[in-house]
Parts: C-alpha cells; sequence; structure tokens
C-alpha cells in the first residue's frame, strides 16, 4: 500500500471513529464513558500514523482526483473535529453549571440549618 493509500486509509477510519464519538455524544446525557475512551485512543493512533505519513507524501504527485479526494476527506475529518470540541465544551460548561448549583443548594441549606 502506498503512503497516499495509507492517508486515506487513516483519514477514513477516523472518519468513522469521529461519526461513533458524535453519535454517543449525540444520543445521551449519559454518554459511556469506557466507549468514549477507547475510541479517543484509538482516533489518537490513527492521528499520529497519520502525522508521521503526511510529511512523506510528495503532493505535487497527486493527481487532480486524489487531490479533491483528500481536501473532502480532510474538510470532512476537520467538521467532524469541531463538532466533537463543541460537544465535549457544552458537556463541561453544563457540569460547571450543575456544580455551582449544588454548592449553593449546600450552602443555602448550611445557612438554614445554622438559623434552626
Amino acid at each position: 500500500m502506498s503512503n497516499i493509500e495509507e492517508i486515506a486509509d487513516q483519514l477514513k477510519k477516523l472518519i468513522v471513529i469521529n461519526n461513533k464519538i458524535n453519535n454517543q455524544l449525540d444520543e445521551s446525557d449519559e454518554a459511556d464513558i469506557t466507549f468514549l475512551e477507547e475510541k479517543f485512543d484509538r482516533r489518537e493512533e490513527y492521528v499520529k500514523k497519520l502525522t508521521l505519513l503526511i510529511p512523506e507524501v510528495d503532493t505535487s504527485g497527486l493527481t487532480k482526483e486524489q487531490n479533491e479526494s483528500f481536501k473532502i476527506l480532510f474538510s470532512q475529518f476537520d467538521q467532524q473535529s469541531q463538532n466533537i470540541q463543541k460537544v465535549l465544551e457544552h458537556i463541561v460548561e453544563k457540569s460547571k453549571d450543575q456544580l455551582d448549583d449544588a454548592i449553593k443548594r449546600r450552602k443555602a441549606e448550611e445557612k438554614y440549618q445554622l438559623l434552626k
């Protein structure tokens, strides 16, 4: 398999994993952490391999079709990654809000108990 084919293969694998991550994050409020951890670990492996392969490719030798195919794959991967980041940021923000509410409730309960 040539480096160009390996890069395309890695990108396709990353897109599949990103889809699985996005689906898990979108499906429920309680995501399966073990599942996500496994997918993020695998995603990291593919990204590392991809970053090793890319410098070895002479992009001047790509055909117009190959170039367009890579643009589409990279664009799809980038969009998925941005979506994952947005969802994770939303989850973190929601968790912060819930934690702030819990702290306020606890403090209010403590003050109420002192007033009794």
